[in-house]
C-alpha cells in the first residue's frame, strides 16, 4: 500500500460519472486523514492492475466476471436517447429503439465501454447505427445535438434535468440499462483506509437507492 507521511492512499480506477464524483468528494471531506489516488483505465487494464496490486478497487460496467475478483453492484441506470428539438419524435416521451434505425448517431469513441454497450442495444433492436460523428466525452454531444446533426445515447446520471438544448427519450425496447460495480482482488490485503473507502462507497449508494 502506498503512503505519504501518515496518510494511506487507497488507489482505484473510476467511472467518470457525477454520482460517483459526489460520493468521492463526500468521503474526502469526511476523512481528511486519507488521500485518494484516482486514475482511469480501460476495462482490460483494470483487471490487470487489480491482479498486480497496483490498485485497491475499481469501478466498472458491466460488472466484472473474473476469477479471483470480487465485487458489489451499486447502481443500475437507464440509457436515454437525446434528439434535437426539431426531430420527428421530439414530441414523444418513450420510443422503441427500432424507431431510430434510419437516424444518424453521434457516439462516444470506440475505446469507451459505453459505446460497446449502445452498439449492442442497436443490434438487439435489429440495426447497426449509422455513426456520423465520434466524440471523446459525453459533454461534447450537446453541441452536435443543438446543431441538429443526429441523435445520441446518454447515461441517465449525466442528465440532472431535461436540457433546453435537446429532448430526451426513454426507450421501451430493448431494455437499455447499465449496472456499475465496485470490484477488488479477493484475498488480497486491503489497508484500513482502502476498506473504509470501499465500505463508505457501497453504503452511500445503498442510502441513495433507499431515497428513490
Amino acid at each position: 500500500m502506498k503512503s505519504a507521511g501518515i496518510s494511506d492512499l487507497p488507489t482505484f480506477r473510476q467511472a467518470n460519472d457525477r454520482p460517483v464524483a459526489v460520493i468521492i468528494s463526500s468521503f474526502i471531506s469526511m476523512n481528511p486523514d486519507v488521500k485518494l489516488q484516482i486514475t482511469q483505465a480501460s476495462e482490460k487494464d483494470k483487471v490487470q492492475q487489480l491482479r498486480n496490486g497496483d490498485i485497491d478497487s475499481c469501478i466498472t460496467f458491466p460488472p466484472m466476471n473474473q476469477n479471483g475478483i470480487e465485487g458489489r453492484s451499486f447502481l443500475t441506470e437507464e440509457s436515454l436517447l437525446a434528439v434535437p428539438h426539431t426531430h420527428r419524435l421530439a414530441n414523444q416521451s418513450r420510443i422503441n429503439l427500432s424507431d431510430m434505425a434510419e437516424d444518424s448517431f453521434i457516439c462516444i469513441n470506440r475505446d469507451n465501454p459505453f459505446r460497446d454497450m449502445t452498439n449492442q442495444f442497436c443490434q438487439e433492436a435489429g440495426f447497426t447505427p449509422n455513426v456520423i460523428c465520434e466524440v471523446d466525452e459525453h459533454s461534447a454531444v450537446g453541441h452536435y445535438l443543438r446543431a441538429g446533426s443526429g441523435v445520441a445515447f446518454l447515461p441517465e446520471t449525466l442528465i440532472e434535468k431535461i436540457e433546453t438544448s435537446f429532448h430526451v427519450l426513454h426507450i421501451n425496447k430493448p431494455i437499455c440499462k447499465r449496472t456499475y460495480q465496485i470490484s477488488w482482488q479477493k484475498d488480497r490485503y486491503m489497508s484500513v483506509a482502502a476498506r473504509r473507502f470501499k465500505e463508505f462507497f457501497i453504503q452511500s449508494f445503498n442510502e441513495l437507492q433507499k431515497k428513490k
